[in-house]
């Protein structure tokens, strides 16, 4: 279980708890970056706040983080309900390493508008924001508005992906277009195909019937000739 209250005072994964309240104070209105790693073979669980380390401490021996649970954002999950996260929230994710100081301090100077832009991390990136936001919400959820949050680098950015949208949306149709005049040519060929087929069978029975006439030809060559050999034979005697 991993358990964090809105001011960061409280901290719990598997067992184990850190009082955090005087290590650092958080400003209401002030955005935080909050980053939680643990490692098994360490056993050990960290906490940092703005890139800093304010927190570290162990976890019981033998506790191994579960599967097939389910994760709540903004409240303790289970029979644990009434401790309503007081703030806002934006790209949570889960990752499959315990990050560094020095990488979760990269993450807090690229800011969290630019963290869009790219994640280098982006493969061990196992729980994805983009994807909880898109699950059933209950409670009082209210999105924010980012772009009036952050800055002008990130109004680039989202100009640019609906830049990109645009022309995929041309480039598809584009290849829609395409794509039927394949089929009407597909068609075409289909029916020129259908009328050479049919004009060879026309010229095979016709190659039939003139073997035929041929061979009546030759029957009769045979005939005439055996009667203008007894012509021949009757006028000599």
């Amino acid at each position: 279980m991993l358990i964090m209250l809105d001011d960061g005072n409280y901290i719990c994964i598997l067992g184990s708890c850190m009082q955090l309240r005087s290590k650092f104070s958080v400003r209401k209105g002030t955005w935080y970056h909050a980053c939680v790693t643990w490692q098994l073979s360490t056993r050990t669980h960290k906490y940092y706040v703005n890139g800093q380390l304010v927190g570290s401490q162990q976890t019981t021996a033998g506790r191994t983080l579960p599967t097939g649970r389910t994760l709540t954002l903004g409240n303790w999950g289970g029979n644990y309900g009434g401790h309503e996260f007081g703030g806002e929230m934006v790209y949570l994710n889960f990752y499959a390493k315990e990050l560094s100081q020095s990488e979760v301090q990269e993450m807090v100077n690229n800011g969290m508008c630019k963290d869009l832009l790219s994640d280098r991390h982006k493969e061990v990136r196992l729980v994805k924001w983009e994807d909880m936001v898109r699950k059933t919400r209950s409670g009082r959820v209210t999105e924010v508005d980012m772009l009036e949050t952050c800055d002008s680098s990130f109004q680039v950015f989202f100009s640019v992906l609906t830049d990109s949208e645009s022309l995929l949306n041309k480039t598809r149709q584009e290849l829609e277009t395409k794509k039927e005049a394949e089929k009407s040519l597909t068609r075409e060929l289909e029916h020129v195909s259908d009328q050479l087929n049919s004009t060879l069978m026309q010229l095979n029975t016709r190659s039939l019937q003139l073997n035929a006439t041929s061979l009546q030809l030759n029957t009769t060559l045979s005939l005439l000739t055996n009667v203008s050999t007894e012509l021949n034979r009757t006028s000599d005697e």
